[in-house]
């Protein structure tokens, strides 16, 4: 009898804790309509707390964190495919968007439309904010970590002496670094112009047509467009003008500063051979042309022109057409000990110079049409 008892209240006892254990697990209930009202932060505090609950009885339970995760398997991947399919639809919604944006862009009638009236909006905006001021300028936002390259004095020990641009062929990488660029000495090479298209195809008539007929660089814009063609602003209709005859007189540069432009502009040339691999080309070009000098004219009465300068640290100009008079003025800085330089350019003929110590102007002196391009680098 006394055995019999024993085993009898072990068996209650058992019993007794499995109910305390089914006491303590979490109350499951649906949710109340009064939860359901409830704004999304307070939905995800009670789930976040039932959960919490829910795991803490699990630990008590003997569960280890990687069986509970295991246990809750299905639950977790639902949630996961679910903000897989989520993130799809997104991506899916922007690729659209994109896509209608680059053929609105693509399409000519609705670009000019979109541009017209952003035009229209630049010049509203100029009666609450003036920001013509930003026009000119190389960057927005200022870089804190760009320094920009100061001459010291002992930069002008390299052009001292020097009284004329020496004229080169068949020059290595190491001599144009060592003798000319770190040394602030401008140099002419000769022989790095042959193969290119530019050479053998520009011609006025030739540029015209390109910038009119191609679907790319008729629809795109320049920048830094400077002329003196009276009663025009756009590149477009002074090239209409000399195609058709009705302009003979011009003065024009500009820059090609958007990707595609500029890529197909780089198909007639190649880069300088001698242009050493420490010089990262920047991603933009230059087109110079002029109008030839009338034989009645003296060809020292054309006017002297700067160039275009976008603060890189050399420049290339290689004449195409005609004849440019090139001037390189030193710094202030060494404006003592460095003197002007002048040299004429002839087709073939590339000019390479450091912009920290020159200033560059040009004008025409020959009677046929003259046609430059020219591009820059920067290194550290």
């Amino acid at each position: 009898m006394a055995e019999i008892r024993k085993r009898n209240t072990a068996a209650a006892k058992s019993q007794s804790q499995k109910e305390e254990e089914h006491e303590s697990l979490p109350d499951i209930t649906e949710a109340t309509s009064e939860q359901k009202k409830l704004p999304s932060k307070d939905k995800l505090k009670i789930i976040d707390e039932e959960l919490r609950q829910l795991r803490s009885f699990c630990l008590q339970a003997g569960y280890s964190d990687a069986e509970i995760e295991s246990c809750a398997s299905p639950v977790l991947n639902f949630l996961k495919e679910s903000n897989r399919k989520k993130w799809k639809s997104r991506a899916l919604k922007l690729l659209l968007v994109f896509s209608l944006l680059g053929f609105l862009y693509y399409c000519d009638p609705v670009f000019n439309f979109v541009w017209a009236y952003a035009r229209y909006a630049q010049l509203q905006t100029l009666k609450y904010w003036d920001w013509t001021y930003m026009f000119e300028e190389d960057c927005l936002i200022e870089n804190p970590f760009y320094t920009q390259v100061n001459l010291h004095e002992s930069d002008c020990e390299g052009c001292e002496g020097v009284l004329e641009i020496e004229k080169l062929d068949e020059v290595t990488h190491t001599e144009i670094t060592e003798d000319f660029l770190y040394n602030h000495v401008p140099v002419i090479v000769t022989d790095a112009m042959a193969s290119w298209a530019a050479l053998k195809k520009f011609d006025i008539d030739y540029i015209a047509e390109l910038y009119l007929e191609n679907p790319v660089l008729n629809r795109s814009n320049i920048c830094a467009f400077h002329h003196t063609v009276p009663n025009q602003s756009y590149l477009k209709p002074i090239l209409r003008q000399i195609k058709n005859g009705s302009l003979t007189e011009w003065h024009m540069k500009w820059q090609n500063c958007n990707d595609k432009p500029v890529k197909i502009f780089r198909s007639y040339y190649s880069r300088p051979y001698f242009i050493p691999p420490m010089v990262e080309m920047m991603s933009s070009n230059f087109v110079f042309t002029d109008s030839g000098v009338k034989k009645s004219e003296k060809k020292s009465d054309a006017t002297l022109d700067t160039a275009l300068h976008d603060g890189s640290s050399m420049t290339w100009f290689a004449q195409v057409r005609g004849q440019y008079e090139v001037r390189l003025t030193p710094d202030e800085l060494c404006n003592k000990s460095c003197s002007t330089l002048t040299a004429t350019l002839y087709p073939g003929e590339i000019l390479a110079f450091t912009n920290a110590m020159w200033t560059f102007q040009y004008r025409v002196v020959s009677e046929d049409n003259a046609i430059a391009i020219a591009a820059s680098g920067i290194w550290d």
